[in-house]
């Protein structure tokens, strides 16, 4: 009798056995095939996760449809938050936006006139939009480009002169278009640096402190308020390292990562053909891609062909597009502005900038030349004038003309500015002519090139001499004070056998004719009134050395200046388009054109790190409204420290590997953060001490971005050696700072955007701690 369970026989529980293995060898084939071409493969980041698993498709096809299904589900990717990631990220990113655009769109109608570098600008689009040739040291793109801008406007009619800082705008010129192109870009910075520093391993809160101090700094807010080439320079820099770093992130033997090389290639041309100084930024991100692809050389996953193709695409998109890219804007500049320019539109051409060939030649002074005349001994200063009064009553009580002040000034600016123009001579068969060369014993009149006023003196005492005479620009106040505007020329007869008056060399005295005073310099300077500048009187006293004075610098007579204008515009529309990029590049590096040594507005480069100097924007011609850069000096100083602090960190990280237990700086990424920062910030701030024009508050900015990224990667850094409880105090401490920058720039908003009524008393609190200077309101 059988039993109810038979049992199988030896030989089939084998065969099942060897079936069970068989299929257990061929699944773990597959699981171990599947994890080894997973880990074989690069990383690739999307929204923050790798990549899926490559199926084995030889291994499944051995397997049951059943078997191989419920195998799939084992490596099948798990459906992840990858999207919401990515938009998080984009939020942030936007959000980051959106904060930096609305400090830097906030009322920027206001002021309608125009503000600092506006003028340039303006004048250079205006060439564009007239066709007529003009010159200027910086590559031509900016200008273009809001030129474009106004075309699109469809209403500008480039009959607006900009001749000075402070004058109101027509009802045509699209300046708030202008301005909010700036403004846009100056927001899309902020967004930019956030990813710059996602790229190179830092935290979404390292990221967003970094960013945070670009987008509430006042220095940067004001800059982007104003249409000028430097916000636009930055913004495409930034994203150019940006894109560089992308990269060499994402680049691999299987993906070479092109689009973002030609990218990078792309915004750095752009900055390039906008401003020169955009260079050192473009060598930086050269150097990282470069050695990037110089590490993967001892790679043996590139083969020759790969390696060979990568450095092919790199010399495309970092020298030939950045090549073509600024020829192209060059060419484009000789072949539209094809019209000689007037007078009006040559001005700011011809008088922005000194002839180099005339720097060290004495020319003589004739009729109708547009002079500077510089004190010949002692002090170095400028007869200068301004759009300001002497006040109706000194402190000590003693009554002025009112009338428009005359100083010296210690730097070269576009006021100190005199055209010479000849009454009469002792000798009246002489007759007074434009061009006529002018000698000793003519008397002669100085009309204030800006505002178009006499030199003048009378019997009125001078504001910090009482016993001199007091010197001014004549305005008629309907007073007993007629107009005393003559002055005897005496050139020092020692010097200039012939009597000539020769530029550079010639000492000459300016003898009033009416007081027989002559015009001379005192030690003093004025009062807050007078910008802290030094006294300017006529003396009694004329044997001295302080009545002496040099033509400067020679700026032609309008007749000259449209004949000098016309016959070069003329020049260099002779021949192919390369010849003339030649020419014009021959004469802006070598023998045209150079800034001068001093200026009105240049400050010390030490000075700039710990902002110690502020910079005036703008005036108002009628009203107590003023602009500053302004520099947040809790941001400034604490982005130094950090910046300070990496530096340290890198030459301290062997000592202190071998106390406790830290990652390499490879691995950490602190050598490259290391190099974007404290590389990027020496290559956009050394180069200024080996220039011989001035030094301005905003050639600073480049540098600063640089070192606001500092604060970022030095909290990212302080994660790998400090424990939980040092790592909460960091972020406390980078909280505070934030909040207080913040509070900084928001004190210093009547400042920024030019609120007359708050202004009186946030100048009072400023100038009790720091070193800036203001004009008062009150004055």
């Amino acid at each position: 009798m059988s039993s109810p369970r038979q049992k199988k026989s030896p030989s089939k529980s084998l065969a099942v056995s060897r079936r069970s293995r068989s299929r257990t060898r061929k699944s773990n084939q597959y699981l171990f095939a599947g994890r080894n071409s997973s880990l074989s493969q690069p990383r690739m980041f999307t929204n923050g996760h790798t990549n899926g698993v490559t199926r084995n498709k030889s291994s499944t096809s051995s397997l049951s449809r059943s078997k191989s299904r419920r195998t799939r589900s084992i490596h099948r990717p798990r459906k992840t938050k990858g999207f919401p990631t990515t938009v998080q990220l984009d939020i942030i990113s936007l959000g980051l936006f959106s904060f930096a655009l609305f400090f830097r769109v906030w009322n920027i109608a206001f002021p309608s006139s125009i503000v600092f570098d506006e003028l340039i600008s303006g004048a250079q689009i205006t060439g564009y939009v007239r066709r007529e040739m003009y010159f200027n040291l910086g590559p031509p793109l900016f200008p273009q480009l809001l030129a474009a801008a106004a075309y699109l406007y469809g209403n500008y009619s480039a009959a607006f002169e900009f001749k000075e800082v402070g004058t109101e705008y027509s009802s045509d010129v699209p300046y708030v278009m202008w301005r909010l192109i700036s403004g846009i870009s100056g927001a899309v910075l902020a967004s930019a640096v956030y990813h710059l520093l996602r790229a190179t391993q830092a935290s979404i809160t390292s990221s967003i402190i970094a960013s945070s101090f670009l987008a509430i700094d006042p220095s940067l807010i004001v800059q982007s308020r104003i249409y000028s080439p430097d916000t636009l320079v930055m913004t495409f820099s930034m994203l150019a390292l940006c894109f560089a770093l992308h990269h060499i992130r994402d680049e691999s033997s299987t993906s070479p990562a092109s689009g973002s090389i030609v990218a990078s290639g792309f915004f750095s041309a752009l900055s390039i053909s906008m401003k020169y100084s955009s260079i050192f930024t473009h060598l930086l991100l050269f150097y990282l891609v470069a050695s990037n692809l110089w590490k993967n050389v001892s790679d043996g996953l590139y083969s020759t062909r790969c390696l060979c193709r990568r450095f092919l695409v790199i010399t495309i998109s970092l020298v030939i597009v950045p090549l073509v890219v600024y020829l192209s804007s060059w060419s484009l500049h000789v072949i539209w502005l094809n019209r000689a320019s007037s007078p009006a539109s040559s001005h700011h051409t011809f008088t922005s900038f000194q002839p180099k060939e005339a720097e060290f030649i004495s020319q003589p002074v004739t009729n109708g030349t547009s002079i500077t005349l510089r004190h010949a001994h002692g002090r170095s200063c400028w007869l200068h004038s301004h759009n300001l009064l002497y006040p109706k009553r000194y402190e000590d009580g003693r009554g002025s003309s009112h009338q428009q002040q005359v100083t010296c000034y210690p730097y070269a600016d576009i006021n100190n500015r005199w055209i010479v123009v000849k009454v009469y001579s002792q000798d009246i068969q002489e007759p007074s002519y434009m061009d006529a060369a002018l000698r000793d014993g003519d008397i002669i009149s100085l009309m204030h090139e800006s505002t178009g006023r006499l030199l003048n003196s009378h019997d009125v005492a001078a504001p910090m001499s009482p016993s001199k005479q007091e010197v001014s620009c004549f305005i008629d106040h309907q007073m007993s004070l007629p107009m005393q505007a003559a002055w005897v020329l005496e050139v020092d007869q020692q010097a200039e056998a012939r009597g000539e008056w020769l530029s550079k060399s010639s000492e000459v005295k300016l003898i009033h004719v009416n007081t027989s005073a002559a015009l001379s310099v005192t030690s003093k300077q004025l009062p807050a009134w007078g910008g802290g500048q030094f006294e300017l009187v006529a003396d009694p006293f004329t044997f001295h050395e302080n009545t002496l004075w040099i033509a400067d610098d020679i700026i032609f007579s309008a007749h000259a200046v449209y004949k000098k204008a016309s016959s070069h515009a003329a020049n260099i529309t002779i021949g192919s388009t390369l010849k003339k990029v030649y020419k014009l590049h021959r004469d802006i590096f070598f023998n045209y054109y150079e800034y001068p040594e001093d200026h009105g507005y240049s400050s010390s480069l030490l000075a700039w790190p710990l902002g110690y100097q502020n910079l005036l924007y703008w005036l108002s011609p009628t009203g107590n409204a003023q602009i500053h850069m302004l520099p947040n000096i809790i941001a400034w100083i604490s982005s130094l420290l950090a910046l300070s602090c990496l530096c340290l960190l890198y030459l301290l990280h062997p000592l202190l590997s071998r106390r406790i237990v830290l990652p390499s700086v490879e691995h950490t990424g602190l050598h490259r953060q290391l190099l974007i920062c404290f590389g990027g910030y020496c290559l956009n701030l050394l180069p200024y001490l080996l220039t011989e024009g001035p030094l301005l508050l905003y050639n600073y900015l480049p540098a600063l971005v640089f070192c606001h990224m500092s604060l970022g990667y030095i909290h990212q850094q302080s994660e790998h050696f400090l424990r939980w409880w040092g790592q909460m105090t960091l972020r406390a401490l980078m909280l505070a700072l934030v909040i207080c920058s913040f509070l900084f720039t928001q004190h210093l908003f009547p400042l920024i955007y030019g609120l007359p009524d708050e202004q009186s008393s946030v100048i009072r609190q400023l100038e009790t701690f720091t070193s800036w200077k203001f004009i008062h309101p009150s004055d």
